[in-house]
């Protein structure tokens, strides 16, 4: 099969997907991937680092106070992500 844009076209019962690398730890995705906002502006997070890191990271600016706060808060997380992972993300 031919490629769509930086993956493989797999098959899935009747479904054509993409396979595409998790934008966090670099593993290859099963299925269809999580949004990676806020670690990432685009990109694409697997279950592991969704769970992890973007959805604790959601609830935390759910909480804060202000826009420095927040931004703040995502800089360390992209920090910790950079230190695991050795990754560049871009927030």
């Amino acid at each position: 099969m031919s490629t769509l844009g930086s993956g493989e076209k797999t098959k899935r019962g009747n479904t054509i997907m993409a396979t595409t690398n998790c934008t966090i730890c670099k593993t290859q995705i099963k299925g269809y991937g999580h949004n990676a906002s806020p670690i990432a502006k685009n990109g694409t997070a697997c279950d592991k680092c969704n769970a992890s890191h973007i959805v604790p990271t959601r609830m935390a600016l759910m909480g804060v106070s202000s826009p420095l706060e927040a931004a703040s808060l995502v800089a360390s997380e992209v920090h910790l992500i950079k230190t695991i992972y050795g990754t560049e993300v871009a927030a």
